[in-house]
C-alpha cells in the first residue's frame, strides 16, 4: 500500500490518491482508466487494448470489481452463452466512495489518537 504521506503533495494527483486508498499499482491504474475510457466492455475488449493477457486482466478487473471501482454484469451472447460485461463506476460514484473513505480514515487515526 501506497504511503499517505504522498497525499501531502500539493501535486499529488488522482492516480496518487486512487494508489494510497484502493492499494493499486502502475498496471491497475491504467487498467482502470482504460475502463474509464471504455465504458461497457468485456475481458477480450480490454485485454486487447492493453496488450496483456487475459488472465492478468481478469485479475485486474477482480481487483477492481471488489474495490467498487468497476462493475460486473452477465449478458447473453447470439450463439448461446453468456459473457461477463464490465463497466466503470461513474465519477460521482467514484467519488462519494472516496469522500467515505477519507471519512472513516479520519475517524480511526481519531480513535487511535484517543486510545493514547
Amino acid at each position: 500500500m501506497k504511503s499517505l504521506n504522498c497525499l501531502n503533495n500539493p501535486e499529488a494527483t488522482i492516480a496518487d490518491l486512487l494508489s494510497c486508498l484502493y492499494d493499486l499499482n502502475v498496471e491497475e491504474l491504467r487498467i482502470f482508466q482504460m475502463c474509464m475510457k471504455l465504458g461497457r466492455f468485456n475481458l477480450d475488449e480490454i485485454a486487447e487494448m492493453a496488450a496483456k493477457d487475459r488472465t492478468t486482466i481478469h485479475r485486474i478487473l477482480q481487483k477492481l470489481v471488489s474495490a467498487g471501482l468497476v462493475t460486473k454484469e452477465f449478458g447473453s451472447i447470439p450463439r448461446g452463452g453468456r459473457i461477463s460485461v464490465f463497466g466503470a463506476m461513474p465519477l460521482s460514484v467514484i467519488k462519494m466512495q472516496i469522500r467515505d473513505r477519507m471519512r472513516n480514515l479520519e475517524e480511526n487515526v481519531s480513535r487511535i489518537l484517543e486510545s493514547l
